[in-house]
Order: C-alpha cells, then structure tokens, then sequence
C-alpha cells in the first residue's frame, strides 16, 4: 500500500514537471519506494518532525541521461 501511495505520489509530481516545466519525458524517471527506503532519523529531530519527512519526494541530476 505505501509502495503504491509513493510510486502515484511520483508518477503525479513527474506529470507536473512534463506539463508545466516542458521538461522532456525522456529524462524523468519516477520510482516509489514507500517505506522500504525511510529517511534517516536527524540529531535531535522530534519524532513529529521526522514523520513529516516521511512524504518526500527526492531528485536526482544526472549530467549524462542514462536511458
């Protein structure tokens, strides 16, 4: 369920950047890890904070395209 959650929450973000930004379909790669990548828990971080995290979206630059 996650997996799926995190994998549409990409897959939306990607559609936004293809419609809005014109970047190129061919360099945008969406992939959805849900909880089986967390994020790293910070120093000091309230647990509210990292929970937070929890919904992130991440980016990638690649200088050379891969596919």
């Amino acid at each position: 369920l996650n997996k799926q959650k995190s994998l549409k929450r990409a897959q939306a973000i990607a559609q936004r950047l293809i419609a809005v930004y014109g970047i190129d379909p061919a360099r945008i790669r969406a992939e959805g890890a849900g909880s089986s990548m967390p994020p790293e828990k910070k120093h000091n971080e309230s647990f509210r904070a990292y929970q937070y995290r929890m919904n992130r979206v991440e980016f990638i630059a690649l200088r050379e395209n891969p596919f």
